[in-house]
């Protein structure tokens, strides 16, 4: 069954890109359907209440760099939404080091912080030979995995460029390009604003958090903007002729288009069937998904303070951040916990909790909330670590699929990752559908 009446354009996805892509082409007068395989808007950003409170927290994406993701920071001051202080600047922070807990911003002598620094130097000079070429363009040396680097350092350097590295990337330095901690690190193709290089030349790692969850930023462009919104949507089926594509939902309905914007997540591509297929490139990243696998928990915890932070290496826990309490007077501290599946199962509060006691003593969990991004359908992962070999395949995204256009934080040549690279992406593929369309 088909719709009676086709669309200018139909977006895949209702996360920040498609939201943005939809809203920029509904604005200039075109007939806009998106569909969203879920329930809500959002797609890897998430909202929501902690049990038992009405605190919000976010169990996806949360942090915003401002003096680097200016088209997010846009988005927010256009829908009034207020950034919190920076409240994470100077926690104290404790490391875990191969069973050995330290303290300090690095845990490092003297002769291993010159070590730390002239490895951080070369990185961030490496990364600027790369600004200003082409998005997605690198050379072999740097398509190795990041674990390959360290193998010269001293131990406990590499340890603590290891547990920075599997926190910032959401996976093991063994299965991430070098190229993707470049991108990280000093953002190829854009500097930052002054002051806001973090700390431990980590080029975002300033960053703030968002009043009331960063879920509004979707919920308000859903209930404003003029396109037509389906949830509940997903799609199984692409197919394109020389009038337009066909969409063909799971349950069996069709609709017909001019054009598609693609705001899906690079590992669930492979789920939907694209007639004619896609480039191969494309395919190719599809089909072995990045490696971006990072579990998020956040514990009320009894017995630790609410403004630390830890990091690990053996990564069990990969990082943990107090972020203080979901309700004035209690005692108990609200944690943002980070760690891998293979080491953390985040439903555990007794398996948190064992992993918090090994800084903390007195530690308890007594309540998590929490969503599992690489068992859900939808995600099939978290945010975008690119594997070895698998830079140069983004290029492909940036080209039109006949009508089909592609968006999202996963394929941006800018932000790679971030909420603000959903934003940059689904503003340049409204322009290149319309483009595609000769609109």
């Amino acid at each position: 069954m088909s719709t009676a009446e086709p669309w200018d354009v139909i977006v895949a996805g209702a996360g920040l890109a498609g939201l943005v892509a939809a809203r920029e082409l509904a604005a200039q007068g075109l007939s806009v359907a998106v569909f969203e395989a879920r329930e809500r808007v959002g797609g890897r950003t998430w909202s929501c209440a902690f049990p038992g409170t009405e605190t919000t927290v976010d169990l996806g994406a949360e942090w915003v760099a401002p003096g680097h993701h200016a088209a997010l920071v846009a988005e927010y001051e256009r829908y009034g939404i207020e950034l919190l202080p920076d409240g994470e600047a100077g926690l104290p922070r404790t490391w875990l080091l191969d069973g050995e807990t330290l303290s300090g911003d690095l845990p490092l002598d003297d002769a291993e912080r010159a070590a730390f620094e002239a490895f951080i130097g070369d990185l961030v000079a490496e990364a600027e030979v790369l600004t200003g070429q082409p998005a997605f363009t690198s050379s072999p040396g740097i398509e190795v995995p990041f674990a390959d680097r360290l193998a010269e350092l001293p131990p406990r350097v590499a340890a603590v460029l290891s547990s920075l590295a599997t926190s910032v990337m959401g996976a093991l330095p063994s299965d991430v390009s070098v190229v993707g901690m470049l991108d990280d690190m000093a953002e190829i193709g854009a500097k930052p604003e002054p002051g806001e290089d973090g700390e431990n030349g980590f080029a975002r790692s300033s960053q703030r958090r968002v009043e009331g969850g960063v879920g509004q930023l979707a919920d308000r462009i859903a209930a404003t903007f003029e396109a037509r919104l389906f949830l509940g949507a997903p799609i199984a089926a692409v197919a394109q002729d020389a009038d337009g594509v066909e969409v063909t939902l799971a349950e069996g309905t069709a609709h017909r288009a001019r054009g598609l914007v693609s705001a899906v997540p690079v590992n669930t591509l492979a789920d939907i069937a694209f007639r004619p297929e896609l480039p191969a490139d494309i395919a190719l990243l599809a089909a072995e998904k990045h490696s971006g696998q990072a579990v998020k928990a956040i514990a009320r915890v009894a017995g630790m303070p609410g403004d630390a932070a830890l990091s690990m290496w053996p990564p069990a826990l990969t990082g943990a951040i107090g972020i203080g309490t979901a309700v004035a007077g209690w005692d108990d501290a609200l944690v943002i916990c980070f760690g891998l599946p293979e080491t953390l199962d985040p439903t555990d509060p007794d398996a948190l909790t064992a992993q918090l006691r090994r800084v903390f003593p007195e530690a308890r969990v007594v309540e998590v909330a929490c969503h599992d991004w690489n068992a859900d359908p939808y995600a099939r992962g978290a945010w975008f670590a690119p594997k070895p070999g698998q830079w140069a395949l983004l290029a492909a995204f940036l080209q039109p699929h006949g009508r089909v256009v592609f968006a999202g934080s996963d394929i941006s040549p800018t932000s790679l990752g971030y909420m603000d690279g959903a934003v940059v992406s689904g503003r340049a593929a409204a322009e290149r559908i319309r483009e595609v369309l000769g609109a």
